[in-house]
């Protein structure tokens, strides 16, 4: 079923394998994702879950080698979620990879800023297709961290007959994530 547990910065997971070209090239790229910066970090609480035993995890943004890509390290109370990625972001996309290199170059994007209702988009990883859809905006989201506006966004993994919502907000990244398997919300960060 589910093969990925999303960063709030979307996201964790197997979706660092991709290896197309960006549309627009990495010195055009600004970062409209606030929450992508140096020593940030972001707690998380895990609601419910269905397959692991986990209550917890933090997800830790450092800046790598190349000044546009930052590398995210998420670790799990009971280590069942630890997970690294790196995220290139450029312009109103949030772009994936494995590597620096990978990041800078995929043609796989998680986040999608800056968009209307109704927009969808799809990455596919290790011939995996998971599919987003924006289904709402300015959705106001209480959690322990707080109120937050956010974007309403679905989440289908192909073959599953599992759809995950996660509320994200541009500034803090994923705030609330309401899944089949498990599901999380933000508890605190440092930012």
């Amino acid at each position: 079923m589910k093969t990925k547990l999303l960063f709030p910065v979307a996201l964790i997971g197997l979706l660092f394998l991709a290896s197309c070209q960006h549309a627009t090239t990495t010195t055009n790229c600004i970062n409209t994702f606030p929450y992508l910066a140096n020593g940030h970090t972001l707690h998380y609480s895990i609601t419910d879950a269905f397959l692991f035993s986990d209550t917890s995890f933090d997800v830790s943004i450092g800046i790598t080698s190349s000044s546009d890509v930052y590398m995210s390290t998420g670790v799990s109370d009971q280590g069942s979620l630890n997970q690294t990625g790196y995220f290139h972001p450029c312009n109103d996309k949030l772009y994936l990879g494995n590597t620096v290199s990978a990041a800078q170059s995929s043609g796989n994007y998680e986040r999608v800023n800056n968009v209307p209702v109704n927009t969808t988009w799809s990455e596919t990883v290790s011939g995996t297709t998971y599919n987003y859809a924006v289904i709402g905006k300015n959705i106001s989201v209480t959690v322990p961290a707080g109120t937050f506006v956010c974007d309403k966004v679905t989440y289908h993994e192909a073959g599953t007959i599992n759809t995950d919502t996660i509320y994200c907000n541009a500034a803090v990244g994923d705030v609330k994530y309401d899944g089949t398997l498990f599901s999380y919300e933000l508890h605190h960060k440092n930012f």
